[in-house]
């Protein structure tokens, strides 16, 4: 519960920092090759965008599934993996295209660090 803080933080700061300043920090900053610092900057970056998406889309499973999955008396584990993730996740595709776009787009800033 305690990691919902440092995670919301981390989402909302990545998700406004553009992808060629996040490029240039890791690969000036941190002194790192073109590719693994490519590698990291597209994954930190995509990350934040992914876990919103995730979340927006479990948010936008009706309650009611939730409700009538603990009331068949289901574990945790099996509501999650069996009818709220399923449901969700046909929910995110169209954002998770979007977010697939956006990386391939975003490849062709990595030309600046070679």
């Amino acid at each position: 519960k305690w990691l919902h803080y440092p995670a919301r933080a981390f989402i909302s700061f990545m998700r406004g920092v553009p992808m060629l300043v996040l490029l240039f920090i890791i690969y000036f900053g941190f002194r790192a090759d073109a590719l693994p610092a490519a590698v990291i900057a597209f994954t930190i970056n995509c990350s934040a965008f992914v876990s919103e998406v995730y979340r927006s889309s479990f948010s936008a499973v009706d309650y009611g599934q939730w409700e009538a999955a603990y009331s068949l008396g289901l574990p945790y584990r099996k509501v999650i993996s069996k009818i709220i993730f399923p449901q969700a996740f046909r929910i995110a595709i169209p954002a998770l295209g979007n977010i697939l776009l956006d990386l391939f787009k975003g490849t062709s800033l990595a030309a600046m660090i070679t």
